[in-house]
């Protein structure tokens, strides 16, 4: 490639950089677009390819997503970027197999100590990458009944911050929040 492969190069990087911000900022639609026509000016880009997979399963496409690895060319399948999606949507369908969130929020609406519910509900939005909305959940059951499942609030609790590991700043949130209730 001439002067004007790295033209487009260069071109590609800012794009792929412009749809990663409209991702982060939630503009999930214009990130898509972008990464789509990242993906027709270079289709083996691993980048495109993620972030489009990414955009996907932000709106609930999981399918669509889990459709689109499947045709990934092997060469960058075991790209880093791709990889990460892979771990995405397996904690996607982890959560899955927990139940409908949809129904365990009217379950909890209806009945907001359904604790049971609570707490399937805590461990979907884990694994969904929600980590602030899952610890709201067993901190609310530590604060109404502490004897649920004999403390089960606080193991889940400890459980969520291991997986989620120190640096997550929904961990040292949590945390501080579980001491104010255990010392109150």
């Amino acid at each position: 490639g001439g002067p004007a492969g790295a033209d487009q190069a260069a071109e590609i990087e800012a794009a792929l950089t412009d749809a990663e911000g409209m991702l982060a900022a939630a503009d999930v639609q214009g990130a898509a677009q972008l990464f789509g026509a990242v993906l027709q000016a270079d289709p083996d880009n691993a980048k495109a390819a993620a972030g489009m997979m990414r955009c996907m399963i932000e709106l609930g496409e999981l399918a669509r997503a889990s459709q689109m690895l499947q045709s990934i060319p092997q060469e960058i399948a075991e790209d880093p970027a791709i990889q990460a999606v892979v771990k995405k949507l397996e904690q996607f369908e982890e959560a899955r197999k927990l139940g409908d969130p949809a129904t365990l929020e009217r379950e909890l609406s209806a009945d907001p100590d359904n604790h049971a519910a609570r707490m399937k509900l805590a461990k979907i939005r884990s694994a969904e990458g929600r980590h602030e909305e899952a610890a709201e959940h067993p901190l609310t059951i530590m604060r109404k009944d502490r004897g649920f499942e004999d403390d089960g609030a606080r193991r889940q609790l400890l459980e969520f911050f291991e997986a989620w590991g120190p640096k997550d700043p929904a961990t040292a949130a949590a945390r501080r929040r579980m001491s104010s209730i255990l010392f109150a």
